[in-house]
């Protein structure tokens, strides 16, 4: 029979490095792993809260287109009935008035949406995916 060699004793011995250097090894890809499930779950937790929010912008201009088209039938009823065309005139300079005002509001308060939304996406993305 052939006869076994030790290289070096006890922890010194290859089979032992190996197996302590396989162990550390796979130690260190589960760890990197989780890193990577945690991460790709902060993303997709981000992407949703995105999108909900652009819902929400969207759902809001849509709300404010209708209410503008809405004014506007309003007035071209208003301007048939109307009896002159001084009454016409005052109608008309009315709804610009009316309709630049709704517009100013409508501009606020979509640009408190985007950016109560933005400053959300930036706190997350800055935070970090939590453990």
């Amino acid at each position: 029979m052939a006869e076994q060699i030790e290289v070096g004793s006890g922890e010194d011995r290859p089979y032992v490095l190996a197996e302590r250097g396989i162990a550390e090894a796979r130690a260190a890809y589960e760890r990197s792993l989780t890193l990577g499930q945690e991460s790709l779950a902060h993303w997709e937790s981000l992407t949703a809260q995105w999108l909900l929010g652009l819902r929400e912008i969207g759902y809001r201009l849509c709300q404010d287109s209708d209410v503008n088209i809405r004014a506007i039938f309003d007035l071209a009823e208003q301007q048939v009935r109307a009896r002159s065309a001084s009454e016409i005139c005052a109608l008309q300079v009315r709804f610009v008035q009316e309709q630049s005002e709704r517009l100013v509001h409508q501009a606020k308060e979509v640009e408190t949406l985007v950016s109560a939304l933005m400053r959300s996406f930036h706190d997350e993305i800055r935070q970090g995916p939590r453990r």
